[in-house]
């Protein structure tokens, strides 16, 4: 009716097997890892945004004022020395 397998070609399906369901688990933990570092994250700083949201609405500075980057401090580079 059917071919039997060979012990050998028994020995690599189960050897290509636990090398896929290795490979799975090594690349699964991570992205499952990150995701919820992620989703941290973005919880965080949507905590932060809650916190300074009512000092934004009680001054008089706009927002687009309040999220643009203030101007660096002008950085004095040392002399070469040569």
């Amino acid at each position: 009716m059917g071919r039997e397998l060979s012990l050998a070609d028994k020995c690599l399906l189960l050897f290509g097997a636990a090398i896929v369901a290795l490979l799975t688990a090594a690349l699964a933990t991570p992205w499952v890892r990150l995701r919820y570092v992620i989703d941290e994250s973005l919880l965080d700083t949507s905590r932060q945004i809650a916190r300074l949201w009512p000092g934004v609405l009680e001054t008089e500075t706009s927002l687009e004022a309040f999220l643009e980057p203030t101007p660096a401090a002008a950085v004095e580079t040392p002399p070469a020395e040569g």
